[in-house]
């Protein structure tokens, strides 16, 4: 199956595609805020809105969703590493799983059903139980990796079970150690597209708490705490376009060089249209 399963890309490239959506959304209500354009009654700003909010809590449980796919590859690897037709079943339920009771918060929500404390609180706990299984399932799986690198026999020993582990160690970690088989090579990816933007996303948390509960005397504070709140935000999804190749579709022009200077820039042609055709080519293709 390759050093990353199917699910996993599929997934990557579905969270891509959701953050992408979002950010158009925002880009809607910021023109809706500059030209003072009438907010009630206004069904697209409401859709933007509730895309919003779906896609904060998409986030919050996105680490808990990895961990339940890293689950099943883990116990039910002999099914899992084939990566048949049927483990896209996995994905579905996980992605269900996620977008529906987070379309369900967010329309209480924005409808006044669910204060924006509660809903507050509701991300928070959502968010730590995410981590809390994310690094129960990576503590497992590298559990497992040095059991099997030490020669240990879980059950009846299987090439593709071994390789299932390491997989499932590199999607959190990319680390490498080539001659022990402590490749981190799976778990680790995970842990670094989560764990590396943590701290962006928890400034970003922390100023988003001062805007909205912040006493009223604090009015400066406030205002200065939402701007860092969308700079940090901001920053984070400009890191990790950067990370992917995105970042360089906004760079597409040939620099010419000196004779003395035979290199030139490669220009990644990655574009955010391309996404739907790579989620079909990853799942149509294998």
């Amino acid at each position: 199956t390759g050093v990353m399963h199917r699910n996993f890309r599929i997934q990557i490239c579905l969270a891509s595609t959701y953050s992408l959506v979002s950010q158009l959304a925002r880009l809607v209500m910021i023109y809706y805020q500059l030209w003072d354009v009438p907010l009630e009654p206004d069904r697209l700003m409401y859709t933007c809105d509730l895309i919003k909010v779906t896609v904060l809590g998409y986030y919050c449980s996105l680490m808990g969703s990895f961990a339940v796919e890293r689950y099943v590859a883990t116990h039910y690897w002999k099914w899992y590493e084939k990566g048949s037709t049927s483990t896209l079943l996995v994905l579905i339920a996980a992605e269900l799983v996620m977008i529906i009771p987070n379309f369900v918060e967010a329309v209480l929500n924005l409808d006044g059903i669910v204060s924006i404390e509660s809903n507050f609180c509701l991300l928070a706990m959502v968010f730590t139980l995410s981590f809390m299984a994310f690094l129960r399932m990576y503590y497992v799986n590298v559990s497992l990796n040095r059991d099997l690198s030490m020669g240990a026999q879980l059950g009846s020993y299987s090439v593709s079970r071994t390789f299932q582990v390491r997989e499932n160690v590199v999607v959190m970690k990319v680390s490498r150690c080539m001659h022990n088989f402590n490749i981190s090579s799976n778990f680790q990816y995970m842990f670094d597209l989560m764990a590396l933007p943590s701290p962006f996303a928890l400034a970003a948390f922390i100023a988003f708490y001062i805007k909205m509960f912040g006493p009223t005397k604090w009015q400066f504070t406030r205002d200065l705490a939402y701007a860092l709140y969308d700079l940090f935000i901001a920053l984070t999804i400009y890191r990790e376009f950067k990370r992917i190749g995105l970042i360089r579709v906004f760079m597409i022009i040939k620099i010419s060089v000196m004779e003395q200077q035979p290199h030139f820039i490669k220009l990644n042609s990655t574009s955010f249209i391309a996404a739907p055709f790579l989620f079909w080519t990853i799942t149509f293709t294998e």
